[in-house]
């Protein structure tokens, strides 16, 4: 068998992959400090607008359990490629949203690339890195995917008042 070697390009497709499931999982957790606001916004109860977070995490959920089966069908860049336009374009659209369902859509559609980026972010360091490198690397995505939820409310709550006055 032959062995792998570490490449540039193998190193930023994992850095790639690694940015984009950081500002997935930031994006995951940093909403919850707008949901005052998002209420008054769109004129919704806090049941409602909830559905903003459980529905992006509920959507990972199932998309997660089916990236076994997808990386099997479709190559990683297909996979990363889906990935970023979904999260681009549900990022798009509920940053445009006018009412609260368009909003919802919008978190639905990004977290479709979310819950895409982070299995495939451990399925690159297994299928492009060397044995003897799993370690380093799944360390730097465990770290990744740890990281964003401790910073995600915080960065959002400073761009929120800092955008918003409030």
């Amino acid at each position: 068998m032959k062995e792998k070697k570490v490449t540039l390009k193998h190193v930023l497709a994992i850095i790639n992959c690694a940015f984009m499931a950081f500002v997935s999982i930031l994006t995951e957790t940093s909403l919850n400090v707008t949901f005052p606001t998002l209420m008054k916004q769109f004129h919704v109860g806090l049941g409602t607008v909830q559905w903003t977070t459980t529905g992006y995490l509920l959507m990972i959920a199932i998309i997660m359990v089916s990236s076994s089966y997808l990386n099997e069908r479709f190559s990683a860049r297909q996979l990363f490629l889906t990935a970023a336009i979904a999260f681009i374009i549900g990022s798009l659209t509920a940053g445009i949203a006018n009412s609260f369902p368009v909003l919802l859509i919008g978190r639905l559609i990004s977290s479709f690339g979310a819950g895409l980026s982070i299995p495939l972010l451990f399925n690159l360091v297994v299928e492009l890195m060397p044995r003897a490198k799993w370690g380093f690397y799944m360390g730097i995505a465990g770290l990744v995917i740890v990281l964003a939820p401790t910073l995600g409310p915080t960065l959002a709550a400073v761009l929120f008042t800092s955008l918003i006055g409030v």
